[in-house]
Parts: structure tokens; sequence; C-alpha cells
């Protein structure tokens, strides 16, 4: 999602959310405790409070007992060395056991016209994922999966003795998600539009950082800059990709990469694929990424003797199992 990782309009985690969380970390007795800890002593505060613990003790029971593994089972038609499915993605999904499509698209189409959409979106990603791992996305914890192709991302990097790289959509501060992974030695610098002075960065021994608050489509830089440019989960929130791309290649030396991890649309004929087409708009709304753009198609497009990069050397589908709806992925690089 935009700028290195899954962003959201409202990040705080809705009050029911956090209820159910902070009853996962308490004992019976402090459970019973809270019951009873209430400024009002009439039976009927008493028992509304004692119905309501009952009743999200039994949703989060129900939860941990019947969650389904929602990502996907991905069953390639080949195997490199990190990347899945070289020659496309073969999937086999369990998101259609949670969701019907018909219930799913009822739900966005309401969320959508009333202000519950931040609510809905919510309940979506809880009975997907569950609260823990839920709460992990929304504090920009990779999964195993999604960090494994950040390192494979980056393992592209040209050789040198002080390669300078740029990279957009870096994230901000603690939602730096690739600035921990860079290797000592490299000159970085990290564009992203909510950069500001006071941020803290997660930047590892060896590695010269800076950060500039800038855009995709307008990178202040001159051209024939940066030995490679780095995007990450970039393309889905930008107004225009293909301008974006006609930055990246201008600011480039000769023979620079473009390293690149995007989503992308899950192919016809499994669930994923009405999932991502259903839930667009809402996902759209709440996260500024959208699931349904082709970045696979745009990037190959400007590739060749005329294109934007004279080679595309490599182009992996990257199944990312824990992070539905956006599991489809691509990682590989480009050369100018």
């Amino acid at each position: 999602m935009g700028h290195g990782t899954t962003h959201f309009k409202n990040t705080s985690i809705k009050p029911q959310v956090r209820a159910i969380d902070y009853i996962l970390g308490q004992s019976k007795d402090d459970l019973v405790a809270l019951v009873v800890r209430v400024e009002d002593d009439s039976i009927f505060v008493h028992l509304m409070r004692w119905i309501r613990v009952l009743l999200l003790a039994l949703l989060t029971a129900c939860e941990i007992g019947c969650r389904t593994q929602v990502a996907c089972l991905a069953v390639p038609r080949g195997r490199s060395n990190f990347g899945d499915a070289v020659g496309g993605f073969n999937m086999k999904l369990s998101t259609d056991q949670i969701f019907k499509k018909n219930l799913l698209e009822q739900q966005v189409q309401m969320a959508m016209k009333s202000d519950s959409s931040r609510e809905v979106y919510d309940d979506i990603m809880i009975a997907a994922h569950g609260v823990g791992a839920y709460r992990r996305i929304l504090e920009g914890i990779d999964p195993p999966r999604l960090m494994q192709a950040r390192e494979e991302m980056l393992s592209f990097l040209p050789a040198g003795t002080r390669t300078e790289v740029l990279e957009i959509g870096c994230g901000v501060g603690p939602l730096a998600s690739n600035l921990p992974l860079y290797p000592a030695g490299i000159s970085l610098t990290g564009l992203d539009p909510d950069v500001t002075s006071d941020l803290l960065w997660p930047c590892p021994e060896g590695l010269e950082f800076h950060a500039v608050k800038g855009f995709a489509e307008s990178l202040p830089f001159p051209a024939a800059q940066f030995d490679a440019v780095v995007g990450s989960l970039v393309m889905c929130s930008v107004d225009k990709p293909q301008r974006m791309l006609t930055e990246i290649a201008r600011v480039l030396k000769p023979k620079g990469r473009y390293l690149f991890l995007e989503h992308i649309h899950a192919p016809k004929g499994c669930a994923l694929h009405w999932q991502q087409k259903i839930l667009d708009p809402l996902h759209s709304y709440c996260c500024g990424c959208r699931l349904t753009r082709q970045q696979d198609e745009w990037i190959s497009s400007v590739c060749g003797e005329s294109g934007l990069f004279r080679k595309l050397p490599v182009m992996k589908h990257y199944p990312c199992h824990g992070d539905w709806p956006c599991t489809t992925k691509i990682v590989g690089y480009a050369v100018a």
C-alpha cells in the first residue's frame, strides 16, 4: 500500500476491537474486578457490564477457535529462490469460506452510503485476519512473507562502494518498513509526502540517510542522479502512476535500476479476484490504495528498446499469504 506499507486515514482501532484485545490479556479475577468496578451500584448497570464482557469473551473464543486462514493456499507452477509461481499465479483460496460474494457486496455498498465506512472495513479485516493480526497490520508490522519480499527486492540493488539510492513513498518514522533492511555503505534518500523534521527513523548502522518531502509524480531531483530507485507498495496509491515511472527513469543514471514490490489484481477465476473488485472502493476510501490496478502490465509496457527502461530482467509473482486483500504481488527490477 502507499508509502511502503499499509496506511490508513484513521489508524486507531475502533473501541470494540480494543475491548476484545484488552480482555484477551486479562485473568479471570481481573475481569471480575473490571465488571464490578462501577460508580453506579444499581443492579441494572452490573448486569449490563456482565452481559457486555460475556459477549466479548464469546466473540473472542469463536474467533480463536474457528478462524480460517484467509489469504491463500498457493499452488505455484514453478519456483525460484524466493518468489513463487514463475509462470504466474495459480491459487486455491479459502476466503470464500469467510465471505460470500453477494453479502460482501451488500456490506460494502451500504458502508459507502453511510458514515460507518471505517467501522465496516474494520469488521471485514477482523473477520479475515483476527483481532491480533489486524492490530499488527495497523501498527505497520509486516507478515513474514511480505518481509521476505522486501528482502528479495533489495537484493537487486547494484553493487558499489557508495551506491546512491532513492526510495519513493518510503513511509515515515517507524513505518519506513524497508529502512532497516538496507545494507551498509548505501547513501539513501527517502522521499514521502508526510516527511516532517521531528521524525525518528529506524536507520541501521552504516547507512547514510536523509528524508525529503515530495511526491513520486514530481521528483525534486536533477536527471541521472541515482544508481537505483526503490518503490514498494506505492503505485497503488499515486494518482498518476505512468508519470511516476517517467520520473523514475529520468532521475536514474544510465544502466541504473528501478526496484519494485507492488501488489496487483488477482487473476480471474479465484475468489480473491472478485473480493478485491468488491472491496476496492471501500479499501481505497480507508487506505488510499487501489486493489484492482495492474502494476505488472504498466511496468512491462514501458520496458524495451523504445521504452523508459531498456530491459526487465526480473518480474516474479509473489503471493504474500498474511497480507489479504493485497495478497498477489510482484517483485523485480528494470534497467534504465
